[in-house]
């Protein structure tokens, strides 16, 4: 190792012969005076502090450096999405598994192999994930997920890094999942890593955990995932509960989380929680209360991008009125058929006739009036037209058909009589239009960024559109 120069301390670069004796170092090369005295060989060895600085600053230097290449580079040609999302996944998977994140010796093993990490695809994925999804269900901002990719390089504490690699592994997840409209093969590595971080215990009650089992119910609405949606919607709720996210005073319990970020996290939850219990016959567990601080009372219907997720929460509330008339409570999993025999049966008993008709009739008119009225009031980017060139439009309409199949299926239950030919027409006339939206879609290559499951719309819809259903309160 070479002599220091003249200009350094002379006790912290004392030679390792003066330094074990405890004695006064020139410093002169090649041999100080002590050494050449007592003729023995003359060595520096740098302190610990110089080490952990250098290393500081060789790895700052070198993560500069890789950044600056990359935007040297400029875009890269286009390729085949799923083939891209696919290799960003492989890779991510090689240097961010959970075990890693979990002690200090894996988390060290993997910041050394960081520098190999395909940092164009996993950009690339969150581009995809802020122009299609993101808009819609505003749970994460672009600004956190920079934050989180940064944090997966940099961030030292394990618990915050295990929520950045959830964050990245989700993003990834559902750009795969619903790539040119495909299922559950594209990405099998990325599911069962963040499964894998918030089946965990010991999770920090944050608004970023929160972020992470909000956006975990739309990976599990997409891999029809029932039994997990279940469980990360009733954790999801509860922490939300728990962070004091449903009370006015919510921003001063927690100012360093901006006031837009608390709504997108809280419509983005209201609108999983309404679809998934319309998708899958169940009760839903959020209330118009829970939201009501975070609604935008003053806002009516802005046009800039940034409103597309409010038009889907306005839509959410709507079709969670429609939920609330459905006379029967989803506890059990029968089919709505035999429930609604059950239901008349018990009426007959206690009664001897069913519900008001009319009164009910009313009702649903009431919620169609108010979902036309809507669907009337999209601005001109959310409308469909001839020429599809984004799937936002398209989706907007596929939500209107679809909460509009939910009022036209009551109202032929329940409804009046000699509208039970109407309602059940409606009905498959609003089945028929999703299944062409879908296809059109499909044909377009167009995704299909809605929190409902593409298989289980497609299979109700031609259930719907080719069945004769005999109305319940004819029988």
């Amino acid at each position: 190792m070479t002599a220091p120069s003249k200009r350094h301390n002379r006790h912290a670069r004392a030679c390792d012969t003066c330094r074990k004796q405890k004695k006064r170092c020139e410093g002169e090369a090649p041999k100080c005076k002590t050494c050449k005295r007592t003729n023995k060989k003359c060595t520096w060895t740098p302190s610990p502090i110089m080490i952990s600085q250098y290393r500081g600053g060789h790895k700052y230097r070198k993560k500069t450096k890789r950044y600056e290449e990359v935007n040297a580079r400029g875009p890269e040609p286009e390729v085949s999405s799923t083939a891209e999302i696919d290799r960003a996944a492989q890779t991510l998977s090689l240097y961010a598994s959970t075990g890693d994140s979990l002690n200090d010796k894996s988390t060290a093993a993997s910041r050394t192999s960081l520098e190999h990490l395909n940092y164009d695809k996993i950009r690339r994925c969150g581009e995809i994930y802020f122009q299609e999804w993101a808009p819609l269900f505003p749970a994460l901002t672009e600004t956190e997920f920079d934050k989180a990719l940064d944090g997966f390089f940099d961030n030292t504490d394990p618990s915050s890094r295990n929520l950045h690699v959830t964050q990245i592994y989700l993003v990834v997840d559902i750009v795969g999942i619903s790539s040119k409209g495909h299922g559950l093969e594209q990405l099998p590595t990325c599911t069962p890593r963040w499964q894998a971080i918030l089946d965990a215990a010991e999770l920090e009650p944050s608004i970023q955990t929160l972020q992470c089992f909000t956006l975990s119910l739309l990976c599990c609405i997409k891999h029809r995932d029932y039994k997990r949606l279940c469980l990360y919607m009733e954790r999801a709720i509860g922490l939300y509960k728990n962070l004091f996210l449903h009370e006015d005073d919510k921003d001063e319990k927690h100012p360093g989380v901006a006031v837009e970020n608390h709504k997108g996290i809280v419509w983005t939850l209201f609108i999983l929680d309404c679809f998934s219990a319309a998708a899958n016959d169940r009760r839903m567990e959020l209330k118009y209360q829970d939201i009501e601080p975070t609604n935008p009372h003053k806002v009516d219907y802005p046009d800039d991008e940034a409103s597309t997720a409010l038009y889907l929460l306005r839509a959410a509330q709507i079709l969670a009125q429609v939920l609330a008339e459905y006379p029967v409570s989803p506890d059990d999993r029968h089919s709505f058929s035999q429930r609604m025999k059950d239901l008349n049966s018990k009426l007959r008993k206690l009664h001897g006739k069913l519900p008001d008709r009319h009164s009910f009739s009313q009702r649903m008119e009431d919620l169609n009036s108010k979902l036309g009225n809507w669907h009337g009031r999209l601005p001109d980017r959310l409308k469909l037209g001839q020429d599809m060139k984004s799937s936002h439009p398209a989706l907007m309409t596929i939500t209107y058909h679809y909460i509009l199949a939910h009022i036209h299926k009551l109202a032929f239950h329940f409804g009046k009589k000699d509208e039970h030919v109407q309602n059940f027409s409606l009905f498959q006339t609003s089945c028929k239009t999703i299944l062409d939206l879908v296809g059109r879609l499909e044909e377009k290559d167009l995704n299909l960024p809605l929190c409902l499951n593409r298989n289980d719309l497609v299979s109700v819809c031609e259930l719907g559109k080719n069945s004769t259903i005999v109305p319940h309160n004819a029988l």
